[in-house]
């Protein structure tokens, strides 16, 4: 690990700053996995390194969000979102409305079919036309 100043931090680009972060948090947990084994790290002041060059990238990354540019990407990333979510939400609601219409249609089915089975019972009579057949008496 190389220290980087802060004017070489503040030169980093958002995706350059959060690797680098992501790079220095993961050797801080391999630092503190070796002292929490029980063994002695090579170098006992890395840890405080570390923790020192994080803050540096952190504070970069803050005063980056305070510039204008930044809001005004945030607020285009913040538009994007909504625009997603709202054909999300559309998508969402005309399935849902598939599936019900598919429901009803499946109970409108099994409705004629019960009253087809009933008119059956009453008349005697199939609806299809079909003449019902006679019982042979022994």
């Amino acid at each position: 690990m190389t220290k980087k100043t802060m004017v070489d931090i503040r030169a980093m680009g958002p995706g350059e700053s959060g690797e680098r972060l992501f790079e220095l948090r993961s050797e801080l947990a391999k630092e503190r996995a070796v002292i929490a084994s029980g063994t002695r790290p090579e170098n006992p002041g890395n840890v405080r390194k570390i923790r020192r060059e994080i803050a540096r990238v952190l504070t970069a990354i803050n005063e980056k969000r305070d510039s204008p540019q930044w809001k005004a990407a945030e607020e285009e990333a913040a538009k994007r979102k909504a625009t997603e979510r709202s054909k999300e939400k559309k998508a969402r609601a005309e399935k849902a409305e598939k599936e019900s219409e598919k429901k009803a249609a499946v109970k409108k089915k099994a409705k004629a079919a019960k009253t087809d089975t009933k008119k059956v019972k009453k008349t005697g009579k199939p609806k299809n036309g079909l003449k019902k057949k006679k019982e042979v008496k022994k």
